[in-house]
C-alpha cells in the first residue's frame, strides 16, 4: 500500500483573521486604544449606576404585598432607614439623652429627601427603646425610590455626626438603604484592593512563566484592556436597566482571569511558533489559526453557560451574567485581535528583557523528556490505583455539600466590620429582638370597604394575633389593631366601635394607620411579627413557610380574604426558592450546550461525557468546601471573619456557570492537542492496514498504544500552560476572598479552589487516567453521524513521526536514517532530523523533470524535504555535523544544507535550502532560521514526484 499525504490544510476564518490582524496590527491597535480609552469614561462612573439592592420576584407573593405595604399603609422596608442611639450613663428618659436625639434628629430631618421621623418622644411608642432604656432608634422614612434612598446616606449620616451630643456614646444609621449604601462602597473597596494586591504577584508569576518582561506584560495588558471595556458598556447597559453592584466585581474578577488564560496560551504559542524559525507576522497568523481557534470555542462555551443565567427573571442573577458574558466576549476578541497585533508589533522582540538566566526563552524541549511525559505515563501505568485516590478525594471534599444552606445575601453581616450598619446591627441586635430591623409583615385585604371594622374579620385578625404571640420560641412580638390595648379580651375588641379605635388624637390616628388602611377604604389590616432569630435564620424562614401554609389557612374567618406574607424574610425566601427552582433546568441547558460544543470540537460521543462528569466532581467539591468554610468556619481566623452558618445563595448558581465553562477551557486546551496528536499517528496506522481494519485486534491494540502516546505527548505540551494558567487564576480569584463583602468573598474563594482542583486533580490524574482505560474508545463516533461537523484547530506542521507508536511504513515506501532512525521518503537523500546525507537511491533519477509547477523551471541535484521529513525537531536543525560550519550540517564537498521556512502566499512550509559553492556567515543578530518569501509562486510537484527544491549557486548568504 502507498503511502498517501493527508490532504493539505486549507486556510480557513483564523487563518484569514490571523492574517488581517497582522497585515493590520497597526489600526487593530488603534482601534483598540480608541475603544478602551472611550471606556474608561463609563468605567469610572459604572458605580454610580449600579443598584446594590434588586432582591424581589416580580409577581411573587411578597413582591405583591410589598407593594400593597407600601400604597396602602406608607411603609417601605427598602425605603426606611434607622439611627440608633445608645448610652451608657444615661437613660432614654433623661434630659440629656432626649435633647441629644433631638437635636440630632433635626438636623437629619433637615435634609432633603427625608420624608418623616419618627421617634419615641413624639410617638410614645415602647418599642423603640430597650428595656434597660440605655437605646433607642429613629425610624427615618426616605423619599424616592431604591437607589435615591440609598444615595440619601452619606449626608444623612454626615448631619447625624456632626455635633452629637456628648451624653451620646454612640449613634449609627442603619437600615436596608444603609445596608445597601456600604455593600455598594464595599464592593468598589474590594475590587480596588483585590487588583493592587493580586497584580504584584500575578507579575511575578508570570516572569517566571515565560522569563521575559515583554511576555509578562502582554497577559496583563489583555485582561485590563477586558475589564475596562466591559466595565463601560455595562456603564451604559445600567442607565437603561436595573443592574446589580455585583456585576461590576464579578466581571473583573472573571476578565483578569480570562484574560491570563486566553493570554497564556496564546503567548506560549507564538514563542512556539517563532523558535521554528517563523517570522513574527507568520507566527502570528499561525497563533491564530490554531491557539485562537481553541480560544474563540472554549470561550463561546463560557459565554454558553453564562447565557443560559439570563433566563431567570432575577436583576442580581440577569445582571451578573451580563457582566461576566460581556467581560468573556470582549476578552476571547482580544485574544484575537488586541493580543496577536501586539506580539506582531513586538515581533521577536517579545523574548527580550530575560530576567532568568539559563533559560532561553521560547526554547522547545524534546519530546518526550519532559516531566508532565514522565507523569502521565506513571498515572496511565497504574490507572486505577490514581483514579481511586483521585475520585476518593474528591468525593470527600463533595460530602459536605450536602448540607449546603444558601439563603440571603448576608444582610449587615455581610459587609466589613468596620461598616456603619454592621457596628449599628450589633448594637440594636443586642439591645433589641434581632428580627427587629427585618419584621415579617402579614397584609390582610378583605375587598370590601369598612370591612376591617366588621364583626367576622376582627375575630380572624384577633387569632392570628393571639396565634402568633403565642409562638414564644420564635416570635418576640406581634403587633396589630388586635393588641395596640395590651390584655383585651376577644369580645372587648369586638365592641369597640370604629370611632373609639381611631379616636381623635392626631397620635392614636397615626398609630391606628399602620395596622389599618383608615385613610383609604378601611379593607385590609396589617400586621407585624417580630422574630427571635435573624431575618434568614431557619427558625424565622420556616415561621414565614406556616404562617403561609398553615396559621392562615387554620384560621376560619380569614379564608375568604387574601393575605400576603412580606418584608425582608419573606422576599428572600421567595427569591432563593425561584432562583434554585430554576435551577435545575440551568444545569440542564448548560450540560446540552457544552455536550454539543465538544461534540463538535472532537467529534467523540465519549469525550465531551467524560468532560461534563469530571466538571460536575470538580464543582461538586468545590461546593462542599465553601459549606467546610462559611457553613462550618474552618477558615474564620485566616480569612478574617465570622461564619453566618449559611451560604448566601447566590453563590452556587454564579459558580457553577462560570466554573463549567472554565473547566471546559482547560479541557479543549488539552485534548485538542491530544487530538491532533491521534489524528496524526491515526491517519498512518489506517493507510497500512487498511479501511477494514476496526475489527483486528492488532489495530486496535496499536490505536490504544497511540492513544496512551497522544496523552503523554498532548499533557507534556499543555499541562504546564494550564497548571501556569490555574495558579494565576488562584492568585486573582484568591485577592477577592479577601474582601469584606461576604458574597465576593464566596466567590473568590469558590472559584480558587475550583480551578486548584481542575487544574490539578482533575486535569493531570483523571484525564490521563480516564484516557488510557478508555483507549482508542474514547474517539468513539458511529458512522450515522458522520454528517456532524468537526470544528478544531487545524493540524500542526510539527508533528513527529514515531515509530514505536505511529504505523511503520512498508517495505519499498521509505527509508530510515542511520543515525536517529527518521522515517522519510523513498527518494530521500539527505535526514530531515539529523541533516545526515543518505546514499543515493538506485531508482532515483539523475536528472529531474524540468518543471514542477507555473513560476519554478529547474531542479539542482538535491531534494527539498517536506511532509514526513518536516518534523524534525527544532534543536536538531541547528546540530552541526563534526567540524561543520555556521550552525548546519555539512552535506559533501562544497554542499551545504540549512532549514528555511518557505513562504508560499499565506502559507509556510519547513524545508532544506541546499547550498553549492556558497560563502556562508552566520549574523549574530538574526534568527538561526532564515524566512525565504516566495510570494505570488504556486509551487507544487508534479504527479507522482516528490517536493521540489530549491538551490542556491555561486552566492554568498548571510543569516
Amino acid at each position: 500500500m502507498r503511502h498517501q499525504p493527508q490532504p493539505p490544510h486549507t486556510p480557513g476564518f483564523f487563518s484569514h483573521l490571523g492574517e488581517f490582524v497582522a497585515r493590520f496590527r497597526w489600526l487593530v491597535l488603534a482601534v483598540w486604544i480608541i475603544f478602551v480609552g472611550v471606556s474608561v469614561l463609563g468605567a469610572r462612573q459604572v458605580k454610580g449606576e449600579l443598584v446594590s439592592g434588586g432582591i424581589n420576584v416580580p409577581g411573587s407573593e411578597s413582591n405583591r404585598g410589598e407593594a400593597v405595604l407600601a400604597d396602602e399603609f406608607d411603609r417601605r422596608p427598602t425605603r426606611t432607614a434607622a439611627a440608633i442611639f445608645t448610652s451608657s450613663k444615661f437613660k432614654v428618659t433623661d434630659p440629656q439623652y432626649r435633647e441629644g436625639v433631638d437635636q440630632a434628629v433635626k438636623r437629619i430631618q433637615d435634609v432633603e429627601g427625608v420624608d418623616r421621623i419618627v421617634t419615641f418622644y413624639v410617638s410614645g411608642l415602647k418599642r423603640l427603646v430597650s428595656e434597660d432604656e440605655h437605646t433607642t432608634y429613629a425610624v427615618i422614612n426616605l423619599k424616592g425610590d431604591e437607589e435615591e434612598a440609598k444615595a440619601l446616606v452619606p449626608k444623612i449620616r454626615e448631619e447625624l455626626h456632626r455635633d452629637l451630643s456628648n451624653d451620646i456614646d454612640e449613634a449609627y444609621i442603619i437600615g436596608f438603604p444603609a445596608v445597601s449604601y456600604d455593600i455598594s462602597q464595599g464592593s468598589a473597596e474590594d475590587l480596588h484592593h483585590a487588583e493592587l494586591s493580586s497584580l504584584p504577584l500575578t507579575l511575578f508569576l508570570l516572569l517566571l512563566v515565560f522569563g521575559t518582561v515583554v511576555a509578562s506584560g502582554l497577559p496583563v495588558m489583555l485582561g485590563a484592556a477586558a475589564v475596562v471595556t466591559a466595565l463601560g458598556i455595562l456603564y451604559l447597559v445600567a442607565q437603561r436597566m436595573e443592574t446589580s453592584i455585583f456585576a461590576m466585581n464579578t466581571a473583573s474578577m472573571i476578565g483578569l482571569g480570562l484574560g491570563i488564560d486566553f493570554s497564556l496560551l496564546m503567548v506560549s504559542r507564538y514563542r512556539e511558533e517563532l523558535a521554528k524559525g517563523r517570522t513574527p507576522h507568520m507566527a502570528t497568523v499561525k497563533t491564530v489559526e490554531t491557539a485562537g481557534t481553541s480560544i474563540v470555542f472554549s470561550g463561546l462555551t463560557v459565554m454558553a453557560g453564562l447565557s443560559v443565567m439570563l433566563l431567570y427573571d432575577l436583576v442580581l442573577v440577569r445582571s451578573i451574567a451580563l457582566g461576566m458574558l460581556l467581560v468573556a466576549g470582549l476578552a476571547v476578541l482580544g485574544a484575537v485581535t488586541l493580543l496577536p497585533a501586539l506580539m506582531c508589533l513586538f515581533g521577536r522582540q517579545v523574548n527580550a528583557f530575560n530576567l532568568i538566566p539559563g533559560r532561553k526563552p521560547g526554547q522547545k524541549r524534546s519530546s518526550g523528556t519532559g516531566v508532565w511525559h514522565s507523569w502521565s505515563l506513571l498515572v496511565m501505568r497504574y490507572p486505577w490505583p490514581f483514579l481511586f485516590l483521585s475520585v476518593g478525594l474528591l468525593a470527600a471534599m463533595s460530602w459536605p455539600a450536602r448540607d449546603m444552606n444558601a439563603i440571603g445575601a448576608g444582610g449587615p453581616q455581610g459587609v466589613g466590620e468596620e461598616a456603619e450598619s454592621r457596628k449599628g446591627f450589633e448594637i440594636l441586635s443586642r439591645s433589641f429582638p434581632v428580627g427587629e430591623v427585618a419584621p415579617i409583615s402579614i397584609i390582610v385585604k378583605l375587598n370590601k370597604q369598612d370591612a376591617a371594622f366588621e364583626t367576622a374579620n376582627r375575630e380572624g385578625v384577633f387569632k392570628l394575633t393571639q396565634e402568633l404571640t403565642d409562638d414564644k420560641t420564635r416570635v418576640a412580638r406581634v403587633e396589630s389593631i388586635a393588641n395596640l390595648r395590651p390584655g383585651m379580651s376577644l369580645d372587648e375588641f369586638k365592641a369597640v366601635t370604629p370611632e373609639q379605635l381611631i379616636g381623635t388624637d392626631p397620635r392614636q390616628r397615626a398609630l391606628i394607620a399602620q395596622y389599618v388602611n383608615i385613610d383609604r377604604t378601611r379593607d385590609m389590616y396589617h400586621v407585624v411579627v417580630i422574630s427571635n432569630f435573624a431575618e434568614v435564620a431557619p427558625e424565622t424562614t420556616d415561621l414565614v413557610k406556616d404562617i403561609r401554609a398553615t396559621v392562615v389557612p387554620g384560621i376560619r374567618e380569614l379564608r375568604g380574604a387574601e393575605v400576603l406574607v412580606t418584608g425582608q424574610s419573606a422576599l428572600t425566601l421567595d427569591y432563593r426558592d425561584e432562583l434554585f427552582g430554576q435551577f435545575p433546568k440551568l444545569v440542564g441547558l448548560v450540560l446540552l450546550v457544552t455536550y454539543f460544543v465538544l461534540l463538535l470540537f472532537f467529534h467523540s460521543l465519549i469525550l465531551p461525557l467524560k468532560a461534563i462528569l469530571m466538571n460536575l466532581i470538580g464543582i461538586t467539591a468545590s461546593y462542599g468546601f465553601l459549606v467546610m468554610v462559611f457553613e462550618w468556619g474552618i477558615l474564620d481566623k485566616i480569612l478574617g471573619f465570622d461564619h453566618l452558618g449559611r451560604l448566601t445563595m447566590f453563590p452556587p448558581v454564579i459558580l457553577f456557570s462560570i466554573l463549567f465553562g472554565l473547566s471546559t477551557d482547560y479541557e479543549v486546551f488539552l485534548l485538542s492537542r491530544v487530538k491532533e496528536i491521534y489524528e496524526h499517528q491515526k491517519h498512518k496506522l489506517d493507510e497500512q492496514f487498511g479501511p477494514n481494519a476496526v475489527h483486528d485486534a492488532e489495530y486496535n491494540h496499536k490505536l490504544d498504544e497511540i492513544n496512551e502516546h497522544s496523552v503523554a505527548e498532548g499533557l507534556e505540551r499543555t499541562a504546564g500552560i494550564i497548571t501556569a494558567a490555574g495558579l494565576i487564576m488562584i492568585v486573582v480569584f484568591g485577592a477577592f476572598s479577601l474582601g469584606h463583602v461576604l458574597v465576593v468573598k464566596e466567590l473568590g474563594i469558590g472559584l480558587s479552589m475550583a480551578v486548584l482542583l481542575d487544574s490539578t486533580i482533575i486535569r493531570v490524574i483523571m484525564v490521563p487516567v480516564s484516557m488510557k482505560l478508555m483507549g482508542h474508545l474514547n474517539w468513539w463516533m458511529p458512522k450515522a453521524l458522520d454528517w456532524i461537523p468537526t470544528i478544531s484547530e487545524p493540524p500542526s506542521d510539527d508533528l513527529e513521526e514515531d515509530g514505536a507508536h505511529g504505523a511503520r511504513p512498508m517495505p519499498g515506501q521509505a527509508r530510515f536514517c542511520g543515525r536517529c532512525g527518521a522515517v522519510l521518503p523513498a527518494r530521500a537523500r539527505f535526514c530531515g532530523r539529523c541533516g545526515r546525507v543518505l546514499s543515493a537511491p538506485r531508482d532515483y533519477p539523475q536528472q529531474m523533470p524540468a518543471g514542477v509547477g507555473a513560476g519554478m523551471a529547474a531542479y539542482g541535484s538535491g531534494e527539498t524535504v517536506m511532509g514526513d521529513m518536516l518534523g524534525a525537531p527544532r534543536q536538531d536543525w541547528g546540530r552541526q555535523a563534526s567540524g561543520g560550519q555556521a550552525m548546519m550540517p555539512q552535506a559533501g564537498m562544497g554542499l551545504y544544507r540549512i532549514p528555511i521556512v518557505l513562504r508560499i502566499g499565506r502559507t509556510e512550509h519547513r524545508a532544506w535550502l541546499n547550498l553549492r559553492d556558497c560563502q556562508v556567515e552566520k549574523d549574530p543578530n538574526l534568527p538561526n532560521v532564515p524566512v525565504i518569501a516566495v510570494d505570488g509562486l504556486d509551487v507544487r510537484p508534479m504527479p507522482g514526484q516528490d517536493p521540489p527544491e530549491i538551490q542556491i549557486r555561486n552566492a554568498r548568504i548571510r543569516y
